[in-house]
């Protein structure tokens, strides 16, 4: 017992560490901004920091904030206070792929993922709702907590909205199949559908503005390449799954949203929703899939590079 926790906490100091180097040398772009809000919610009451973010980054997501804004009022520097938390989320992924048997060359393009790194370093509210996704998925027998993280995710990012839009699509599918093949529903799911429900339309109700206002700022052209990426990762998951024929609807169901949304932002989307599932199947190191994994990994090196050199890794 003694040796496992000695390990693991030799773990959690290196993706510490590793988060560390990169993020304190990400200084523009969106950190830039992020490194402006965590100075001013220094000493900014807690009721003030919703008035304050919208002005500066431009989001009002209450978890998010929240976090921000109890680091900064501990005086913690923000670079090692997320490198916390970055470590928190790496850790979950490694203990999410050590419970699904994935194996160490796994492990180490998950780390060096472009859309990983990307969490690391330049998408700061969205990578609290991965922390949320990420240990929903860990305590996912536990269906209460699991549900409530979930919960957490969509208060941390609004876009995880679309996350757990994914989400319903595959329950859906399998629900049908039960109803038709089986004539029969579990109670639980109805639960279910009629909480995601509720849930959805309270969240409207609380941040309707804030959600349109988001809408509008998105809407965009579709990209043939995006749609085209899309497709290379619908067949790469087909490859990889048990599970073909929800698989295929939960990608599918997506394509609306790159004219919506952007091509990228709805990549990232839909890829970490493949990546969790063929985690939870066992599947993510199929040689198909593994030959995505490592591309990324490649393509994380030109992101990185931009890091070091230009403090930010969109520079163009």
């Amino acid at each position: 017992m003694k040796s496992r926790v000695l390990i693991d906490l030799t773990i959690f100091i290196f993706l510490f560490a590793y988060s560390y180097i990169l993020i304190s040398n990400y200084i523009y772009g969106d950190q830039e901004h992020y490194r402006k809000l965590y100075e001013l919610f220094s000493d900014t009451n807690f009721t003030s920091i919703f008035l304050i973010a919208p002005n500066v980054i431009g989001a009002s997501e209450p978890v998010s904030l929240s976090i921000l804004w109890i680091g900064s009022v501990l005086s913690i520097e923000k670079d090692i206070y997320i490198s916390l938390w970055n470590a928190v989320l790496l850790f979950g992924f490694l203990k999410l792929s050590q419970k699904n048997r994935l194996g160490i060359f796994f492990c180490i393009l998950l780390l060096t993922n472009f859309y990983i790194v990307v969490l690391l370093t330049g998408a700061e509210r969205l990578k609290f709702a991965f922390i949320f996704i990420i240990y929903s998925n860990l305590f996912f027998e536990k269906r209460f907590l699991s549900v409530s993280l979930l919960g957490l995710a969509v208060f941390a990012h609004f876009q995880t909205l679309l996350f757990i839009l994914g989400l319903g699509v595959n329950a859906s599918l399998n629900t049908l199949k039960s109803v038709f093949l089986q004539g029969k529903i579990k109670i639980y799911t109805l639960v279910l559908l009629g909480f995601i429900l509720v849930f959805s339309a309270y969240i409207f109700y609380l941040f309707g503005d804030a959600l349109l206002g988001k809408l509008q700022a998105y809407i965009r052209e579709g990209s043939l390449i995006s749609l085209i990426n899309l497709v290379l990762l619908l067949v790469v998951a087909l490859l990889s799954t048990r599970n073909r024929a929800s698989m295929a609807v939960m990608i599918i169901a997506f394509v609306p949203a790159v004219y919506v949304l952007g091509g990228e932002r709805v990549n990232m989307i839909v890829f970490m929703l493949v990546l969790l599932k063929l985690m939870a199947e066992g599947r993510a190191s199929q040689p198909v899939f593994m030959v995505l994994m490592t591309y990324f990994t490649i393509k994380s090196i030109g992101f990185i590079y931009n890091i070091f050199v230009y403090g930010n890794g969109f520079y163009v």
